[in-house]
């Protein structure tokens, strides 16, 4: 399956600080600013003799520069990951993801302290309840982590939660 999307500028990018009243740090604002293209790819199918489903899906965001000159980096997402029932209501998954964004720029110049790259590696269990409601956990790790100047990278998160189907 493919799409292609056209990502439109329906945020604030100008929401000033409440501090001098200047303009925040475009990274903080609800919106960007500009158009963005994204187009996606992804497959999945499942592997009977082993009792495996299979997913790969990747996408990459073309960006724009905005009104103010400035434009956010390009971003590519890359996954491969695996689910099998270990029983009737128990399922285990395996994801890997590469996640990088270019450097941001303004006025034409690369914006310090922007763009990095993070591969993550997510394990994760699935309890299927009656009333057809799950329980979910998944560990978030990041084994390689890249990031230009000094920003904060992901080390370790967890997701836990339940979902319902109506």
């Amino acid at each position: 399956m493919s799409g292609l999307s056209l990502k439109v500028p329906t945020g604030r990018y100008r929401s000033g600080g409440e501090f001098g009243g200047g303009i925040q740090d475009p990274t903080l604002q609800p919106g960007t600013g500009a158009v963005d293209f994204v187009g996606s790819l992804q497959y999945s199918w499942r592997a009977d003799s082993l009792r495996l489903t299979w997913a790969v899906a990747g996408s990459y965001q073309a960006t724009t520069t905005n009104s103010l000159d400035y434009r956010f980096g390009n971003q590519t997402v890359i996954t491969a990951g695996t689910a099998r029932s270990l029983t009737s209501r128990l399922s285990a998954s395996l994801q890997a993801k590469l996640f990088h964004q270019d450097r941001n720029q303004f006025l034409g110049q690369g914006v310090p302290s922007t763009g990095s790259t993070v591969v993550y590696v997510t394990p994760g269990l699935r309890l299927s309840a009656p009333g057809k409601v799950s329980f979910y956990a998944f560990v978030l790790l990041s084994p390689y982590r890249y990031v230009n100047e000094a920003q904060l990278g992901p080390r370790v998160g967890i997701l836990a939660g339940l979902s319902k189907v109506f």
